[in-house]
């Protein structure tokens, strides 16, 4: 079961205190053992090994910490679509760090690399917007939607974009297209949410992260947005209090965001 597995990657990540001591699990047994296996001879499942890797190690030290488990992680092509999941991490966390542009440059390298690859190119449209140029990341978004009309990352991604330009109706119109497409993980639901508040619409934003918490129970910063909904609601205060208890265990700060 490789969604177990990466559950348990995850949790590896939090509770390693640093990247040797991630290096040590790797040399034992159990999942130790299984992600050697893997690092040596099967590099999709390797990317998406890191990936997990690295949001474990966020929930236990930020950006930085996730970053840094993907740096330190051998024998991954960040340039091939093999290591799309932990590009992806990687980009946000440079951005999050206030190093937007070194992770755009990251993704520009793997895009060219590999210019077929659609999650790489979700990747650099997304380091675009990151990077402060929403007319060029529309355009990208725009180009994955010609070759995917269904692509819920590109939808949601110029939704976001056209908001900020002030297209109110193209970006309502995005994201209902989006909202038609089965979410892939807690981390789309996220976003749609955060788009349904901007539109005026905390009410469906709510059932978006609740329904984000029902598929991964460990995402904090789902947890922590609802709470922060939920207390605008005028939620009773035990209720918004369990849901920030409940982002810090998984390392979101209530003060963070």
């Amino acid at each position: 079961d490789w969604e177990l597995l990466m559950l348990e990657v995850e949790a590896l990540g939090q509770s390693a205190k640093s990247g040797q001591g991630i290096s040590r699990e790797l040399a034992r047994g159990g999942v130790g053992a299984t992600l050697r296996e893997l690092r040596l001879g099967q590099p999709v499942l390797w990317g998406r090994a890191v990936a997990a890797l690295a949001r474990g190690a966020y929930r236990r030290g930020g950006a930085e910490a996730s970053a840094a488990a993907v740096r330190g992680a051998d024998r991954l092509d960040l340039e091939q679509a093999s290591g799309a999941p932990a590009l992806r991490i990687l980009v946000d966390n440079l951005a999050e760090l206030g190093e937007a542009e070194e992770g755009l440059a990251l993704a520009a390298r793997a895009a060219r690399n590999d210019p077929e690859a659609p999650e790489l190119l979700e990747i650099l449209a997304e380091a675009l917007w990151l990077a402060g140029q929403p007319g060029e990341a529309q355009a990208r978004f725009d180009a994955l939607l010609a070759a995917d009309p269904e692509n819920r990352q590109a939808l949601l991604g110029r939704a976001r974009v056209q908001l900020a330009l002030g297209e109110v109706d193209a970006a309502r119109a995005a994201l209902e297209r989006a909202q038609q497409v089965e979410p892939e993980d807690s981390t789309d639901l996220r976003e749609e949410a955060s788009l349904l508040v901007a539109l005026g619409r905390p009410e469906e934003a709510q059932a978006r992260l609740q329904a984000a918490l029902a598929l991964e129970p460990y995402d904090g910063a789902a947890a922590l947005a609802l709470a922060r909904l939920r207390a605008e609601a005028g939620a009773p205060e035990a209720e918004v209090t369990a849901l920030k208890r409940r982002a810090a265990r998984f390392g979101t700060e209530a003060g963070s965001g």
